[in-house]
């Protein structure tokens, strides 16, 4: 079964925007997994934090900013597991669109509906992501009140 010239030009081109999409999520599952390992290192300072903090009062403010880390990891994590989700579901849509033309089947239902929760994992990755940022205020908050 080989394709001609023509049908691999049009499952090229069929695999083009599914190939961008994973090279855009991938970008972004970058910055998200630094996010990810600084928040980490984060927790693990404030931690050590608490053993030295003192008075009840300096524990209490470093366990509030603990918890808002927390938070911020877990979202992170969604982020992350959708981003990576997006990304496989996006590489199976492109091999989905390669095997549909080799066996010389036209039901691109299959592959459309694997992109479809491609980019819906991409949608809820980056909501996470986007609510991670809105909760690193609350962070920051927390520092700046404490120098105050």
């Amino acid at each position: 079964m080989s394709l001609s010239v023509d049908a691999l030009v049009r499952v090229m081109s069929a695999a083009l925007a599914p190939v961008i999409v994973i090279s855009g999520a991938g970008l972004l599952l970058l910055s998200m997994t630094n996010r990810y390992a600084r928040i980490i290192d984060r927790a693990r300072h404030l931690s050590r934090e608490i053993e030295t903090a003192g008075p009840a009062g300096a524990v209490r403010h470093v366990q509030e900013q603990l918890q808002v880390v927390w938070r911020q990891a877990r979202l992170l994590r969604l982020a992350i597991l959708m981003g990576a989700l997006s990304i496989l579901m996006v590489a199976l849509t492109v091999l989905v669109v390669f095997v549909e033309a080799l066996v010389g089947a036209q039901r691109d239902l299959f592959a459309g509906w694997l992109f479809g929760l491609g980019l819906i994992a991409l949608v809820v990755s980056m909501g996470a992501f986007l609510r991670d940022i809105t909760v690193s205020l609350r962070a920051l908050k927390l520092e700046i009140s404490r120098s105050a």
